[in-house]
C-alpha cells in the first residue's frame, strides 16, 4: 500500500479500505490504468458496489475524498470562547479628607459610614472577558 492518504495507485484486490459511504470495505476490482476506478463492496453487507477515483473521490467531480486506507480520525476543534460583558457595581463613601473602602451594596456602605460623610458614590462599569 502507498503512504499517501489520497493515492490509491497501489491498491490491490482484497485490500481493506474505509469508505465514508460504506464503512470498512474490500477492494473487489483493482484499476488496470490510472483512469480506471477502484470498485469496493462492503464487508458483511449486501449493498451495491461503489466506484472511487484514484484520489479516493466517489465521483470525478466530487469535492472531497471519501475513501481512505483506514478509518479517518475526526478531531473536533475546541469550543469557541465567547466574549461576554460583565458589569461591576460598587459603592464608596466620600469624606472631606479621604475616601473609604469599596462596598458591595449601598446598604453596607450606609451601615459603615461615619458621621461626616459627604456622599456615597455609586461606581459602575463594564468590561469584556472570554468565557
Amino acid at each position: 500500500m502507498c503512504d499517501s492518504a489520497s493515492d490509491f495507485s497501489g491498491v490491490k484486490v482484497g485490500d481493506k479500505l474505509w469508505s465514508v459511504q460504506l464503512g470498512e470495505c474490500e477492494v473487489t476490482h483493482a484499476p488496470q490504468t490510472d483512469k480506471d476506478r477502484i470498485i469496493c463492496c462492503p464487508m458483511y453487507c449486501c449493498h451495491d458496489s461503489l466506484c472511487y477515483s484514484q484520489d479516493g473521490k466517489l465521483m470525478d467531480n466530487h469535492p472531497v475524498q471519501s475513501l481512505f486506507w483506514a478509518r479517518p480520525e475526526i478531531i473536533a476543534p475546541p469550543k469557541p470562547k465567547r466574549k461576554v460583558v460583565k458589569t461591576v457595581e460598587l459603592w464608596q463613601n466620600v469624606y472631606p479628607e479621604n475616601v473609604t473602602y469599596l462596598h458591595v451594596t449601598k446598604k453596607e456602605a450606609d451601615e459603615r459610614s461615619e458621621g461626616n460623610r459627604i456622599a456615597c458614590v455609586h461606581l459602575t462599569g463594564t468590561y469584556e472577558v472570554f468565557e
